[in-house]
């Protein structure tokens, strides 16, 4: 394997686990996980919920029992999420999310 192939593999990698660890502590579609999370009693859950660092760790673990191509769909994923990040903001776009959440 070489070099670059070697550095695409662990971005890859830091990628997926980013969106791993994103998905748990900020998604709209995982809230009602991290509400349970936090109303468990549990303060261990409850600060995991909402501590990327420290969901990265155990995402870390996740990813590598994860097939190669869910891999990718989670970098891709990151990867766009990162990109969006760095557009203007567009205030429109913010109305219209807002409106979605609300249904």
């Amino acid at each position: 394997m070489s070099r670059f192939e070697r550095i695409m593999r662990v971005a890859i990698f830091a990628l997926a686990v980013s969106r791993l660890s994103r998905l748990l502590t900020d998604d709209y579609i995982t809230a009602p996980l991290r509400k349970r999370m936090k109303e468990s009693g549990n303060t261990h859950l409850a600060y995991l919920a909402k501590c990327p660092a420290c969901s990265s760790f155990w995402a870390a673990i996740i990813a590598l029992v994860l097939p190669r191509r869910l891999l990718l769909v989670l970098a891709a994923s990151e990867a766009t999420v990162l990109l969006r990040l760095l557009e203007p903001e567009d205030d429109d776009e913010e109305d219209a999310e807002s409106a979605w959440r609300s249904d």
